[in-house]
């Protein structure tokens, strides 16, 4: 069991996948809707949502970096 958590010690970035909780930072409204910009809380990856003006949930419009 000692050896799992070394591993995830040693594996920060490149290998470890999670499901990423994402925290909205700020949001503004456009004429596409409202944009919002998130972070993972665990890993600090980021990405941005497109919250459309019609009722709908959020689609990511950019690529997760980091994490």
């Amino acid at each position: 069991m000692a050896h799992d958590a070394r591993a995830q010690q040693l594996l920060p970035l490149l290998v470890r996948r999670h499901e990423h909780g994402w925290l909205i930072e700020s949001r503004h409204g456009t004429s596409d809707g409202v944009v919002a910009y998130a972070r993972c809380v665990d890993c600090g990856a980021r990405r941005v949502e497109l919250e459309p003006a019609a009722v709908a949930p959020p689609t990511p419009t950019s690529v997760v970096l980091g994490g």
